[in-house]
């Protein structure tokens, strides 16, 4: 995802993938990083909040705003996941879940970008990190002009 965000702006984004846990129990998020940031891309916060594809949003949205006012009902720094994820055969029409949103910013003019988040968990009995493959890029260009980005991004 690329957007147009001038140096020291909050950055707010939806991370549109359900998270849901294999078992009955609670997993907590314990932090989000983004994977080899460039241009002083850093993560501001975190939230986690009811999965938006259950409202009958097709593309949750990202703003030019603190991650308070984009996503209301989320809570800042997470609630513990709780979900268990659906069957294989509930897949396509699944809508529970929960889904993590995340305040960026960059601190330098011109590109600032990172190909994934790394989100780091725990649980009663252990801990891990769930790698997203979700790019995002921030530039100074408007975002009509696409963000000019580093050899072999998409």
């Amino acid at each position: 995802m690329q957007f147009s965000v001038p140096a020291g702006q909050a950055w707010s984004i939806l991370v549109a993938i359900p998270l849901c846990i294999t078992q009955p129990g609670r997993v907590r998020i314990e932090g989000v990083a983004l994977e080899n940031p460039t241009g002083g891309l850093r993560v501001e916060a975190f939230a986690t909040g009811p999965n938006a594809f259950a409202s009958g949003v097709s593309a949750p949205g990202s703003d030019a705003v603190p991650l308070t006012d984009l996503h209301t009902d989320y809570v800042i720094g997470g609630e513990p996941i709780t979900a268990v994820c659906p069957n294989a055969d509930e897949v396509d029409t699944w809508v529970g879940g929960s889904m993590v949103a995340v305040q960026v910013s960059k601190s330098s003019h011109g590109l600032a970008f990172s190909e994934a988040f790394n989100i780091t968990y725990q649980t009663d009995s252990s801990e891990g990190t769930l790698w997203i493959p979700y790019g995002i890029a921030l530039c100074d260009k408007p975002q009509e002009s696409p963000c000019p980005l580093p050899f072999g991004a998409d």
